[in-house]
């Protein structure tokens, strides 16, 4: 009598047992439950972490955002101011401007030239033609093309004087009058060694002072509506 009742308190135990066992028993579900809250106290959640890209160096952001001052030379082949074409030469000072998708460059500076003589038939007489200027050039974009090399677009102003002086046989003549001009031009220029700038330029203008001279003995000279211009510049920058 007793042995069966502790073969079936036996049974009983083991069948509670299987039934705490199987799946999605409400024994199971409680010790997951109590299984993923011991996991999570035991294991924090990690602590969020901002990633930073790259940063260009100090010096680099520096340099692109230095304005630039420039000591300029300049060498100018030029029409309309004296008969044929005047070699001119100069120099003049550069802003070159940090702002970004455009990067304007700037250039004021003075230029002079004297014209080809012009002799009289019989050599008795000669006239000659003198000019300066002060001359102010405004380019907006630079666009580059390939490494350091760059194309601008750009307007120009010159405020000056031109005179032509007449020294013949008979007479002596000097006159001289005022020199007004406003262009633009395209420039193609190279940057070397972050310190050297060189380049040319070609354009053409119109003069807004319209003037005549008069030597009957050798020729006579009137400024025309239209001129052209050629150049070269190099400049050294700080």
């Amino acid at each position: 009598m007793l042995g069966a009742g502790a073969g079936c308190a036996g049974l009983l135990l083991a069948a509670a047992a299987a039934a705490q066992s199987l799946p999605g028993s409400k024994y199971d579900r409680r010790a997951g439950a109590w299984a993923a809250s011991e996991a999570k106290e035991l294991d924090p959640e990690p602590l969020a972490t901002e990633i930073v890209g790259p940063q260009a160096p100090a010096s680099e952001a520096e340099a692109e955002a230095r304005v630039r001052v420039g000591a300029v030379g300049i060498l100018l082949m030029q029409s309309a101011i004296a008969p044929g074409w005047s070699l001119d030469s100069g120099f003049g000072l550069s802003l070159d401007l940090p702002i970004s998708g455009l990067q304007p460059w700037f250039l004021l500076g003075v230029y002079f030239g004297t014209g080809k003589d012009t002799i009289s038939a019989d050599g008795s007489a000669t006239a000659r033609f003198d000019h300066w200027a002060v001359y102010a050039l405004g380019c907006p974009w630079r666009l580059a093309v390939a490494g350091s090399l760059a194309i601008r677009p750009c307007l120009d102003f010159d405020v000056g004087r031109s005179s032509g002086e007449g020294q013949g046989e008979a007479s002596e003549v000097k006159s001289s009058s005022p020199w007004l001009s406003a262009g633009v031009q395209l420039r193609a220029e190279v940057e070397l060694w972050e310190r050297l700038q060189l380049g040319v330029s070609a354009g053409g203008f119109v003069p807004l002072w319209h003037s005549s001279y008069s030597f009957p003995e050798v020729t006579t000279f009137e400024v025309p509506p239209l001129g052209f211009r050629a150049g070269g510049f190099g400049s050294v920058l700080f």
